[in-house]
């Protein structure tokens, strides 16, 4: 009893998660065009119930024309079926139109809901970061949300039909069966509408065997989404660093992993198979018993003679009609398992967003834009998602035209620091007043979009921005780019052409471009040469003598090109600003 009262109230939550995800849609500035196209779905699918049900009593004349053996009769009457199934032929291209353009709405309203969710705030940074319980978020927000769109609208249009087909057909089932009169012990027994309520009875055993043998599914198929998308990332990772894979020769430690990620796809595939074929088998058993039953139980009115050879045939038809809409449950049970499974990769991606929101919201680190020329932090504790402090209630004031370099050892929190100043980190408390003014941060590994080149060092700017052509090559002769000038409007995966250094030369082009009044650097020279690095300093320095830079290194020449150096102590989780500029 406990174990059914828990089922009800989960069934009843998942409803309401359901209703949480549907319902917005439907309120939304894009209602007037999903409520005009669900009409005519609906409109669309009265008109096939409609001609459903002549084609029935069309089926009933042509049965009996054909016993009575009058051939004008028959003729007449195949022609009207055949005029109902043309009928109905064009209504249902019309509805897979209508259908499909319905769910391409939905589709794009989901798609644009959840990316501005995602993008809002930096919480696709910040899911990444903390400890959400969120794979392959890239999934959910294309297959997963494709799927809820597509089997939501197909599994409702399915069961709005299967009400509509289980209202007409018990109808005509109640009303040509007639009664039933049996004699059981002697008393006398009228069963009206018998055949309606032998339909009944058949698919309520069919669901109930149905739910029994297929209800692993739902939590299989959820599973079998997150490890094809667990194997097809590690694919992707493969792909993108197959030199550095090669290099170090790792293809049978990858060979190993990828085997091992197939396991996962394997095990579950063969847990989805045992149920499936179960389910499989019975629903071909149910769907060959109910071919079966109806005749079976209409034998009694045919030997009574209460109905013609016509509407035996309309009965059971009719009677597989009902029985098809009453075990509609029990047929798409796998079909209802896999769009569950959908969902809830959509509502946990949902909820995932959701906490990040919050944990944003409650975060401890209050940021102030102010008129002023400095960065301030004060009483400022910054931790780990899970609580492991880095810093604790330090002070620190970046001043303008103070050149600043970061150092401290690996696992101190340079990065973290970085992201900090950024905006991009929530976990602590403290205070931090941030100057309005052009602010740019460099991390270690730049990000180069498939584009042309020109997009790529422009970037996130639109390529057709005001920067100069004459601008541009000047930046990358600065840059020592000059080789790729004649490529600028050339379109290629520029992140798999160019070398780290360049890749990183890139970053800097796009500083040189920009011109922040402040420029954050997270260890962006570290693939490049010290000769390099040196000269991409001085320049900085020439052509942006107006710009504050503020650098994590590692390398003790990067010294030279600051004028004063912030120590990370791990120790005491504390900072210190030195006061005198520091030599090499």
């Amino acid at each position: 009893m406990s174990n059914t009262l828990a089922s009800t109230q989960e069934f009843r939550v998942f409803l309401a998660r359901v209703w949480k995800l549907i319902y917005p849609y439907w309120t939304s500035s894009q209602r007037r065009p999903a409520w005009f196209l669900l009409l005519c779905v609906l409109a669309v699918q009265g008109g096939l119930l409609f001609l459903m049900a002549r084609m029935s009593f069309a089926t009933a004349a042509m049965f009996n024309a054909l016993n009575g053996g009058d051939a004008d009769a028959m003729l007449n009457s195949v022609l009207i079926w055949l005029g109902y199934v043309t009928a109905m032929l064009f209504v249902y291209t019309i509805q897979v139109h209508v259908q499909y353009k319905l769910i391409i709405h939905w589709r794009r309203y989901l798609t644009e809901k959840y990316l501005t969710m995602y993008l809002d705030g930096n919480r696709y940074n910040q899911l990444e970061l903390g400890d959400y319980n969120l794979d392959n978020p890239d999934q959910r927000k294309s297959v997963d949300m494709l799927n809820v769109a597509q089997e939501t609208h197909e599994l409702g249009l399915e069961f709005l039909s299967v009400f509509g087909r289980l209202f007409v057909f018990s109808v005509i089932l109640w009303t040509v069966s007639g009664a039933l009169e049996l004699n059981l012990l002697g008393v006398d027994v009228v069963i009206p509408g018998y055949m309606f309520w032998a339909a009944v009875l058949f698919s309520i055993f069919g669901t109930w065997l149905a739910h029994a043998l297929g209800r692993p599914l739902s939590r299989l198929n959820f599973k079998k989404q997150a490890v094809e998308a667990d194997y097809r990332y590690h694919l992707v990772r493969l792909r993108e660093n197959t030199e550095s894979v090669a290099l170090l020769g790792g293809e049978e430690k990858e060979y190993g992993d990828l085997g091992t990620k197939f396991s996962s796809i394997w095990d579950n595939w063969m847990h989805i198979i045992k149920y499936k074929a179960r389910l499989m088998a019975f629903n071909f058993g149910l769907g060959q018993g109910g071919t079966a039953v109806p005749f079976l139980a209409a034998i009694p009115a045919l030997q009574a003679g209460t109905i013609t050879f016509g509407s035996f045939m309309q009965l059971s038809q009719a009677f597989m009609s009902v029985q098809t809409a009453l075990s509609w449950f029990a047929m798409s049970y796998e079909k209802l398992a896999v769009w569950k499974s959908s969902v809830d990769r959509v509502l946990t991606f949902d909820d995932a967003l959701d906490k990040a929101s919050t944990e944003q919201a409650a975060s401890g680190i209050s940021r102030q834009v102010t008129d002023g020329e400095r960065f301030e932090l004060d009483g400022l504790t910054l931790t780990l998602p899970d609580g492991e402090p880095l810093l604790e209630n330090s002070t620190l004031t970046l001043e303008k035209g103070q050149d600043v370099l970061i150092s401290g050892p690996s696992g101190s929190g340079k990065s973290t620091l970085f992201r900090l100043l950024s905006g991009l980190w929530i976990w602590g408390d403290g205070n931090i007043r941030v100057p309005q003014e052009r602010t740019m941060f460099v991390p270690q590994k730049p990000y180069l979009p498939i584009a042309t080149l020109r997009h790529v060092l422009t970037y996130p700017n639109h390529e057709d921005g005001p920067v100069s052509d004459e601008r541009i090559h000047e930046v990358m002769r600065l840059c020592r780019l000059e080789k790729f000038i004649n490529a600028l409007d050339e379109t290629s995966e520029w992140a798999r052409i160019l070398s780290g250094g360049e890749q990183q030369r890139v970053s800097l082009a796009r500083a040189f471009l920009a011109e922040p009044d402040w420029l954050f650097l997270d260890e962006a020279t570290s693939a490049m040469d010290s000769e390099t690095e040196a000269a991409l300093y001085r320049a900085l320095k020439t052509e942006l003598p107006n710009t504050t830079i503020v650098s994590i290194a590692h390398r003790e020449s990067l010294r030279e090109h600051h004028d004063v150096e912030l120590k990370l102590k791990p120790a005491t989780r504390t900072l210190s600003l030195s006061d005198a500029p520091v030599t090499p």
